[in-house]
């Protein structure tokens, strides 16, 4: 027994319980918030995670909270069920899911001036094994209380350099997100070599690097051709972590000042099918779908390997994104003029 064959049994079973893209776009009848609140009780996985008592009208917010939440409950779930050097890498892929924690408990307190958060398993995970403060946070009463919590953690470093540069009772929440999420995308590509198998290193590289080519791709067309923004502008928003994106073609994409010019280098790089600048409307999904298909490729290389984990969990995200996009559809369609 290799030391994949538990956890692979354990993904068949969670596999099972995923709900189809096609059936989410599909057969999903939920046509009022009340019943894609019953739909979501209705399967296991997030009735787990459901608040005990949710108020009568169900804040739409509430349940995406609910689908996410579902997410990092399955992440647990691998988590505890993995060996000591699977969780060792299931920690750096599960860094997604502290940055959005992070994000979020931000956005509240500058919001609300509190914080609404319900400790869970997740929450005990970012304690017993990130050195998060959790508790401490339950009790925060400003911006300053949540980043001092987030002093031991792998952020400290970041969190002290942006203290530094920034008035934090007045910072811009755009510019402290994309700051951190460069911070984390470096600190994933250094930290993979540590804890992935060299074979596993060289997909996940790819699988990681594709993902941030086209988010690179797309943050320079938004910010050129729709903000107008120049090229200096445009530099510090990107992601150093690339795969097919070298500063040479970097430096065409910025240079470029006609739409087509900048497809036709998008369409040299092999993203042509993926990404079209042409079209009114170009379908950032299909980002996922790409990266979806090398998964699939890439798995099928290496089965027995964290890319099979690695697989589900992105699955599962998918899953998610496709609910919220659901949920969202019915809280349009039941908005008055």
């Amino acid at each position: 027994m290799n030391d994949y064959t538990a956890i692979e049994s354990k993904i068949r079973a969670m596999r099972a319980k995923l709900l189809s893209p096609s059936f989410i776009q599909e057969d999903l009848t939920a046509n009022t918030i009340d019943e894609f609140y019953r739909f979501l009780s209705s399967q296991s996985n997030y009735r787990q995670v459901m608040p005990e008592q949710l108020p009568r009208q169900i804040p739409r917010d509430e349940l995406e909270a609910v689908i996410m939440h579902g997410v990092q409950l399955d992440f647990i779930k691998l988590y505890r069920f993995a060996s000591i050097k699977q969780r060792q890498a299931l920690q750096l892929f599960g860094v997604r899911y502290e940055v959005s924690f992070i994000k979020e408990v931000m956005h509240q307190m500058d919001n609300l001036h509190q914080l609404n958060l319900s400790l869970n398993p997740f929450t005990d995970y970012l304690d017993k094994n990130r050195r998060f403060h959790t508790a401490e946070l339950l009790v925060a009463h400003s911006i300053h209380d949540v980043i001092h919590s987030f002093r031991d953690t792998i952020y400290a470093p970041f969190f002290e350099n942006f203290a530094l540069n920034n008035q934090v009772d007045s910072y811009n929440h755009y510019e402290l997100e994309s700051a951190l999420d460069q911070y984390i995308a470096l600190y994933v590509d250094r930290k993979a070599r540590r804890v992935l198998k060299a074979k596993e290193l060289t997909y996940f590289k790819k699988l990681n690097g594709t993902s941030y080519d086209l988010m690179n791709i797309c943050i320079v067309y938004r910010l050129k051709f729709l903000f107008h923004y120049d090229e200096t502008e445009i530099r510090p928003a990107l992601f150093k972590t690339y795969h097919r994106l070298t500063d040479p073609v970097l430096d065409q994409l910025l240079l470029t000042n006609d739409v087509s010019s900048f497809q036709a280098i998008v369409d040299d790089l092999g993203y042509g099918q993926t990404l079209d600048f042409t079209q009114a409307y170009f379908p950032l999904l299909a980002q996922h779908k790409l990266v979806d298909q090398l998964f699939q490729r890439y798995v099928r290389a290496l089965p027995h390997s964290m890319l099979t984990i690695f697989e589900y969990l992105e699955d599962k995200e998918t899953e998610a994104r496709l609910l919220i996009q659901e949920l969202e559809k019915i809280s349009y369609a039941h908005l008055t003029a």
